[in-house]
């Protein structure tokens, strides 16, 4: 979902909440670490690249997610 504001933003959630039926879950959305592989090998992050990120033990979940960010930012430009 693309908005140009943080207004617009919510009154196209809100559609999509009435249209769509159950529960909403943003559960579905945190970094577990089941999912760190996947998200690793989909993005072509490599251990190297990782540990060249990580700036302290213990944070690899956001090391990785400034990873993912920047590869997005990447294939943007590319287009």
């Amino acid at each position: 979902m693309h908005a140009e504001t943080k207004q617009g933003a919510n009154a196209a959630l809100e559609i999509v909440s009435q249209l769509m039926p159950g529960e909403r879950d943003d559960s579905v959305l945190e970094l577990i670490d089941e999912k760190v592989e996947d998200i690793r090998r989909l993005f072509g992050i490599s251990d190297l690249e990782l540990e060249a990120k990580l700036e302290k033990k213990g944070l690899e979940k956001e090391a990785l997610i400034d990873l993912v960010i920047e590869h997005v930012a990447l294939l943007v430009t590319r287009r």
